[in-house]
């Protein structure tokens, strides 16, 4: 299939998919008041690639076929491909308005990004170089939709990280696995034809966890869930957000069957490819073995409990005539000093850390301390 026309395009997103949004499931994207203009926009799109004016900057013939296909899968071999693909990239962002971020030819890249890592890949197992490719190949003939999914969805730091539900593999079977959690933010997925998920490389990552893989939205036990949408229902006053609002979404893999040919990776053993995860741009610096740790930053601790902390002063004055030794000149300078409300001691001048506040400043000691 060559490039697909934006009836095409919209026929597609009619698959069946679970689609939630402020807690309904949305039966059609194509239909619904706030979805629906998004996907016009994105076919509108679609029909560029046929528009004489247009198609020469946004298809390249098929290397396979010979047939049109989007520019973005185009193998760029020298300085001119790259500055066509800009041309490319320009022409919709300024016809959008800069406000269209994830239009298809924007995400194909990182198919293409996978696609020229495929060797790293291929170390774990030489299949999954050969998966890539293929897959590569199929979004480039039948010119699909992409989201990517590559974050974990946050979680409230009170709750114990064991009982979070990362997206990891359950199960591993002969024709492929099934894999259970949650991922996000999928930007555009509701838009998407396939989902490609990644899982970016951190400290505590198992084997379950580190996987690459493919799927199609309406696959079984997927469910995208939407956030409160921006399309305004007065579009004469607000007529960006009704037809540019690329939703994002936490998708939900509920025990959802990748078969093998759709896994790009999957780590065999506990220990860290380094090598592998070296190369990717989203490695923190605390992954590597033999990076240093952060320095802890130190705070001085509070001279006694407080409701508000926030409000204690961190340095208060020493009173005068308690020791010979002048007081010590410490200050930060986002740590306003502690003035002394009856100017007898030194308001401008730090203590030691473990003094309290002096009486002579105590705003609950005698008379003279409430003189303003």
């Amino acid at each position: 299939m060559p490039i697909r026309r934006g009836e095409e395009y919209l026929e597609s997103l009619r698959d069946g998919r679970r689609l939630w949004l402020m807690g309904e499931r949305v039966q059609d994207v194509t239909t619904h008041p706030a979805l629906a203009g998004c996907a016009r926009s994105v076919a509108a799109v679609y029909d560029l690639q046929h528009d004489a004016e247009y198609h020469e900057l946004l298809t390249i013939p098929s290397p396979g076929t010979g047939k049109p296909v989007s520019r973005a899968y185009l193998l760029p071999r020298s300085v001119e491909d790259l500055a066509g693909q800009r041309r490319m990239y320009e022409c919709l962002v300024r016809r959008a308005g800069g406000v269209a971020a994830r239009l298809p030819q924007h995400l194909a890249t990182v198919v293409l990004g996978l696609y020229d890592v495929r060797d790293l890949l291929g170390r774990e197992d030489p299949a999954y170089a050969e998966h890539v490719a293929q897959y590569f190949e199929y979004c480039r003939e039948h010119d699909r939709s992409i989201a990517t999914v590559f974050s974990d969805p946050l979680h409230h730091r009170n709750h114990a990280v064991s009982k979070q539900e990362p997206l990891r593999v359950v199960a591993r079977r002969p024709d492929g696995i099934v894999v259970r959690g949650a991922k996000g933010v999928g930007t555009q997925a509701p838009y998407a034809n396939e989902l490609f998920c990644m899982t970016p490389p951190r400290p505590d990552l198992t084997r379950e966890e580190s996987v690459y893989f493919a799927a199609p939205v309406n696959a079984e036990g997927i469910h995208v869930i939407c956030r409160e949408p921006l399309a305004s229902s007065n579009p004469a006053d607000h007529p960006v957000s009704p037809s540019w609002d690329e939703m994002d979404s936490i998708v939900v893999f509920d025990d959802v069957f990748i078969p093998w040919e759709r896994v790009f990776y999957l780590r065999r053993s506990q220990a860290i490819d380094l090598a592998f995860e070296a190369r990717l741009p989203s490695r923190p610096r605390s992954c590597s073995a033999s990076a240093p740790p952060l320095p802890t930053p130190w705070a001085p601790p509070l001279s006694r409990p407080s409701r508000r902390p926030w409000l204690m002063p961190w340095f208060t004055s020493r009173p005068c005539g308690r020791s010979s030794r002048p007081p010590r000149r410490i200050r930060f300078a986002h740590r306003p000093a502690w003035p002394c409300p009856t100017r007898r001691c030194h308001s401008r001048r730090g203590p030691s850390r473990s003094s309290a506040i002096p009486p002579c400043c105590s705003t609950s000691g005698s008379s003279a301390a409430r003189v303003s």
